[in-house]
């Protein structure tokens, strides 16, 4: 059966579509995952939270004003489950905490919990 015009159409429109498209679906992609680098939770805290976690997870003097957490506190380590932690870091934690579900993937953030837990253990 050979297509009709209007057919041929209807797929030169999808198909212009979703090429213009595609810029946009792939700088949406986390930059490691489009990379294809996995990097682990470890190299990942060093990069993104010591700078205000702490290389140690103790925090910093002058966010602990503003209620950051000592995450080599024993009552922290009780207090949160891995899925609060990831969650925090998933949608941020108050006013300065920032969220990274725009700047990390899902499985990036989740290799973060076991990171934050391995300092409640020194």
């Amino acid at each position: 059966m050979k297509p009709t015009n209007v057919q041929r159409m209807k797929l030169a429109i999808i198909s212009t579509a979703l090429l213009l498209l595609l810029p946009f679906v792939i700088l949406r992609t986390p930059v490691s995952a489009a990379a294809g680098q996995d990097q682990t939770g470890a190299a990942l805290y060093g990069q993104k939270c010591a700078g205000c976690h702490g290389k140690g997870g103790q925090g910093m003097p002058m966010w602990k004003e503003k209620g950051q957490p000592d995450f080599t506190s024993a009552s922290f380590q009780r207090s949160r489950t891995d899925a609060q932690l990831i969650e925090s870091i998933t949608g941020g934690k108050g006013q300065f905490m920032p969220a990274f579900k725009n700047k990390l993937s899902a499985d990036q953030i989740a290799s973060l919990a076991p990171v934050i837990r391995s300092f409640g253990h020194k």
